[in-house]
């Protein structure tokens, strides 16, 4: 059962990874992602055997299934879920290479790709209100 809940999360995460990023930038983040799943090991780990000899395995259980449901609100909530994103460069002069489809706009050039975070993508950008 283990099993089948650790593929069920890993498997995903890996496919986001890809899906985001450059396929230069990969190793660096699988090696981080890497990382950060065995730190939280640790740490859930550790508060589960805290936890298990002061309330119980009952309510240990409880409490960390609150701490995981926290992660996927959390989660659910900052996730970008578009593929192609319409947004404006500001900044790139008009003969930059990676504004071959944009169009000038009052605030730029506008146009609409595939975003991931790179040297021309530093921060998602902002949804239009």
């Amino acid at each position: 059962m283990l099993g089948v809940a650790y593929s069920a999360m890993l498997t995903p995460v890996g496919r986001l990874i890809r899906a985001s990023a450059h396929p230069d930038d990969l190793p660096a983040l699988f090696a981080a992602q890497y990382a950060l799943s065995h730190a939280e090991w640790l740490v859930t780990y550790l508060l589960a055997g805290l936890l298990g000899g002061v309330v119980g395995p009952a309510a240990t259980l409880g409490l960390l299934t609150v701490v995981a449901a926290a992660g996927l609100v959390f989660g659910a909530r900052v996730w970008r879920g578009a593929d192609s994103v319409e947004h404006v460069h500001a900044d790139l002069p008009a003969g930059d290479p990676h504004l071959g489809d944009a169009v000038r706009c009052s605030g730029g050039w506008r146009h609409t790709h595939h975003y991931v975070i790179d040297r021309v993508h530093r921060r998602w950008p902002v949804a239009p209100r």
